[in-house]
């Protein structure tokens, strides 16, 4: 009994081929062997889902069935577009929370930067000049500074 259009059955001891004048085909055929029988698979469960009738005129049918036509006029450009719209929409809000931010960071001038205290007063580098001109720089003495009980004071 014939399987398809080019295999036809022959016994396991067959060993030659058939010609192309016997098979009236242009290829030479190969003997097919008795096989094992296989065990029956499970049928599997569609993946096809099951849809009423009334479901085809439905908005997402009607949807589904252009999508497979033009997925990208559909899901793709549509996608696009609200990725470019919400960037354009939500730049007043990134914009929103610089400023926020820079409101906090206040500028400085020269003499906030260098004075620690507001209390302080402001130098003078010529009236400091004077000050130390004033003072007697050849009347001192010299002290002896207090060491810590056990710590080396450094006398011979």
């Amino acid at each position: 009994m014939p399987r398809g259009p080019n295999e036809c059955r022959l016994p396991a001891s067959a060993t030659t081929r058939p010609t192309d004048a016997e098979t009236n085909t242009s290829r030479p055929l190969t003997p097919v062997l008795a096989t094992p029988p296989q065990p029956q698979k499970m049928p599997t469960f569609s993946s096809k889902k099951y849809r009423p009738a009334s479901y085809d005129n439905t908005l997402p049918a009607r949807y589904r069935a252009a999508l497979a036509r033009h997925p990208f006029a559909l899901f793709g450009l549509p996608f696009v577009a609200t990725m470019l719209l919400g960037s354009f929409f939500l730049t007043p809000a990134t914009a929103l929370r610089y400023e926020r931010h820079d409101r906090k960071v206040k500028t400085m001038t020269e003499d906030e930067k260098l004075g620690i205290g507001k209390d302080r007063r402001r130098i003078d580098m010529k009236e400091e000049y004077y000050k130390l001109a004033a003072k007697d720089l050849d009347n001192w003495e010299q002290k002896r500074v207090k060491r810590l009980p056990g710590e080396h004071d450094g006398v011979l």
